[in-house]
């Protein structure tokens, strides 16, 4: 998304923030855990921060910590992109059925006026 010939992100900047204290489970094998502020700039101007949560396992191997597994994730449900499609999607919902209204109501009047009359 950022290295593409047109990329769709133009800026990304994380702050992790641990929720405690690495968790030892052996003098070679650690985990933390904990949240994120991630601020988003898009190559169309759009500008967002979504909150994150980032789960970390870390190795010692030859003397030196390594990550040797990383989880992040976004809530799926509650996040400013789909706020953004919460937004546009009644107005053109109402767009939609006020043009579907105006159809429906000529066309009705077309057939009604060419039916004779009894």
């Amino acid at each position: 998304m950022l290295g593409d010939p047109e990329p769709v992100v133009k800026d990304i900047k994380v702050t992790f923030e641990p929720d405690a204290l690495t968790r030892f489970y052996s003098p070679t094998l650690g985990m933390a855990y904990g949240r994120s502020l991630d601020s988003y700039e898009l190559t169309n101007g759009f500008k967002f921060k979504i909150e994150g949560r980032w789960t970390c396992l870390m190795e010692k191997q030859n003397g030196e910590w390594k990550i040797s597994a990383f989880h992040y994730s976004a809530n799926l449900f509650n996040n400013p992109i789909l706020d953004s499609y919460k937004t546009k999607i009644p107005a053109l919902a109402m767009g939609v059925a006020g043009i579907g209204l105006a159809v429906g109501g000529l066309l009705g009047w077309l057939i009604g006026k060419g039916r004779k009359k009894v």
